[in-house]
């Protein structure tokens, strides 16, 4: 998905503007440390407001014998704010090392060491996780490395200085069914070789008109399932109100000569209001990353 967004980035650039390059300058085995403060706030039933603030360190492999880069990711440290559930610690970061596929900007791919994985998630949750392996495998994988994903999205980027880009992409869909389509921008703020640093801006937003009919479909299809004797009528009146809003901006600082996020403040916001009940969630992230070093 990011190989095709850069593509389509590309594309859209006007033959005589010049990109400006971010490329990701790596060592075999360079390692450095990523920090993170999560912050989520929540409205509507069982609603989560919580925090917390990890430390982990990352070690990258080079490509070779026929495989791609690798990004290995030990937990450090996780804690939770004051206020906090206690459990969340436990619950949204895997305390095992992992080690995932990476792209040219560190975007996080398919896990190496599945099996371990899989294993150390199972005893979390405390079930047998056979037959929704995929399920596990892409919730492990959120808490393995959401915040390596985050700062991946402005690395190892080619954008021209001060235009902003936009380009289609998709998000999965919370209600589950086919994936949301949203719109991404990307805008190289500042490029200064002088200090060394760069600013790229990052926007996501949904069309409000096109995500309220995909939740209509989404939710039709759950009723129709688990009500089989519903009228379609009964159904298209029960959603008849439904919307729903998807919004995000990040802004990452990007240390030029290695192609580094080493700064990068992330907002989010989700919401879903059917039969006049409105459930969201606003997650907040400020992370940071260390220059890397040679192991």
């Amino acid at each position: 998905m990011r190989t095709l967004l850069a593509v389509a980035l590309l594309l859209s650039l006007p033959a005589a503007v010049r990109a400006e390059s971010l490329p990701l300058r790596l060592k075999d085995g360079a390692t450095w440390t990523i920090t993170a403060s999560h912050v989520r706030a929540s409205t509507g039933p069982r609603a989560q407001n919580w925090t917390l603030n990890t430390v982990k360190r990352l070690v990258w492999t080079a490509p070779r014998d026929q495989r791609g880069a690798r990004l290995t990711i030990s937990p450090v440290s996780a804690s939770v704010g004051e206020g906090s559930p206690p459990e969340v610690a436990r619950a949204r970061s895997l305390a095992v090392p992992a080690t995932l596929e990476v792209d040219q900007a560190l975007t996080p791919g398919a896990i190496v060491d599945v099996e371990v994985v899989r294993a150390a998630f199972q005893t979390l949750v405390g079930r047998d996780i056979r037959g929704s392996e995929a399920l596990a495998d892409a919730a492990a994988k959120a808490m393995i490395a959401s915040e390596v994903a985050l700062a991946a999205r402005s690395q190892g980027a080619d954008l021209p200085l001060g235009k902003t880009l936009e380009a289609d992409g998709e998000i999965e869909n919370p209600l589950g069914g086919p994936p949301i389509r949203v719109r991404e921008s990307y805008r190289l703020d500042s490029y200064d070789t002088g200090s060394g640093r760069a600013v790229v801006l990052w926007r996501q937003f949904v069309d409000p008109a096109v995500f309220a009919k995909q939740i209509v479909a989404s939710l039709s299809a759950r009723m129709r399932t688990s009500s089989p004797n519903l009228k379609p009528s009964d159904v298209e009146a029960g959603l008849k109100d439904t919307r729903g809003t998807i919004d995000g901006a990040c802004r990452h600082e990007i240390d030029i000569p290695s192609g580094l996020a080493i700064k990068v403040e992330c907002r989010t916001s989700n919401s879903v209001t059917v039969q006049r009940e409105t459930r969201g969630v606003t997650d907040t992230w400020t992370i940071t990353q260390t220059l890397p070093e040679t192991s």
